[in-house]
């Protein structure tokens, strides 16, 4: 078994040597690294607050609610072995200058540098307005409700759970992606009623009572406004630098 003596490279340029300044034959393949900003990496906080009231209006109660949060230091991972964007139409129009791209970055040989961090932000805000009583000598109860919210984050769907997810523009950083979250339903709808039969619920028969009175219907509709539609239009390297 024979082993390859690898000479110290610079981390900057791991091809280069530290010694001689030059290109190394056998410099440590290493393509991507992923680092972690101590100074960018808060602990993650979510404030949640919530404000309602209540009013009696003849047999039923009348309650509005304010609900919100407040998301903050959330993680993201952003590309940092960027060339200057003035350099980006360039490597989209000429096919001859993108070949140039990889040395164009500051890290040169690395073909992702990753830096994780813990600075975004998202939010929820929500009025909740339902209705509940009592009809019908007490035997049918009923609730109304009814939500509209807004919720925003700069999630893009890049990756599971939300959590690193990648930003898509890393010249703009997380900001680029705020607007409506995933989870962003604006409209909830829902209405709800127990009916109880009074039919031999109050005979004096014990057998009639207990067989056929007493039974209830019940009932549960909801209704829901569609998630965002989040529309991602993709562009092959191909296409952007040219192919070998």
């Amino acid at each position: 078994m024979s082993s390859v003596a690898f000479p110290n490279v610079s981390l900057s340029d791991p091809k280069t040597g530290l010694v001689t300044g030059t290109t190394v034959p056998a410099s440590i393949p290493i393509s991507i690294l992923v680092g972690l900003n101590r100074n960018e990496y808060a602990p993650p906080r979510s404030s949640q607050f919530s404000l309602g009231i209540q009013q009696a209006i003849g047999g039923t109660i009348l309650s509005v609610a304010y609900v919100g949060s407040q998301n903050r230091h959330q993680s993201f991972l952003g590309e940092t072995n960027l060339p200057p964007q003035s350099l980006l139409p360039g490597f989209v129009t000429n096919s001859a200058l993108a070949q140039t791209y990889n040395a164009s970055v500051p890290y040169v040989g690395y073909t992702s540098v990753a830096m994780a961090q813990n600075e975004a932000n998202g939010n929820y805000n929500s009025v909740q307005v339902s209705f509940r009583g009592t009809t019908l000598k007490d035997d049918l109860t009923w609730q109304i409700g009814y939500t509209y919210s807004r919720t925003n984050d700069s999630f893009n769907g890049n990756s599971a759970g939300g959590d690193l997810f990648t930003i898509s523009n890393p010249y703009e950083g997380w900001k680029y992606d705020y607007g409506p979250s995933a989870l962003d339903i604006r409209n909830i709808f829902f209405t709800n009623f127990v009916y109880q039969i009074p039919l031999l619920k109050n005979s004096s028969h014990h057998l009639l009572r207990t067989t056929l009175g007493g039974w209830e219907i019940s009932g549960i509709i909801n209704a829901i406004s569609a998630a965002p539609l989040n529309i991602m239009v993709e562009v092959l390297i191909e296409e952007m630098f040219g192919s070998d």
